[in-house]
């Protein structure tokens, strides 16, 4: 058996990628929001396939989800603009006025 014969792709073929086809990115970040009393991020477009089937999620149950991965800040830097913060000073950043993301892998 040849190697053009085996599985599904050969060599010497082109192949077309759908006209609407979208890249999936390799993370999501959502802003975390205050509402009410609760810290939580809510359920965008982009979210609702991927791991989000409720409206929203409460801060504290964050971390617990498979594809959780960090909270971080803009931290204004152009070379370093991300910087990774613990769960335990997100509600203090965002009393600082600074805005706090939940990173997910997609």
């Amino acid at each position: 058996m040849d190697n053009l014969s085996q599985g599904p792709f050969t060599n010497v073929a082109t192949y077309a990628i759908k006209p609407d086809y979208q890249l999936r990115p390799e993370f999501v970040d959502l802003e975390i929001v205050e509402d009410g009393h609760f810290l939580e991020v809510l359920q965008s477009e982009k979210t609702v396939d991927l791991f989000m089937p409720y409206a929203f999620i409460y801060l504290y149950v964050l971390p617990s989800l498979p594809n959780f991965r960090e909270f971080w800040i803009d931290n204004g830097d152009k070379i370093r603009k991300r910087r990774i913060v613990s769960f335990g000073v997100v509600a203090k950043r965002m009393s600082e006025g600074k805005k706090v993301f939940a990173r997910f892998t997609s």
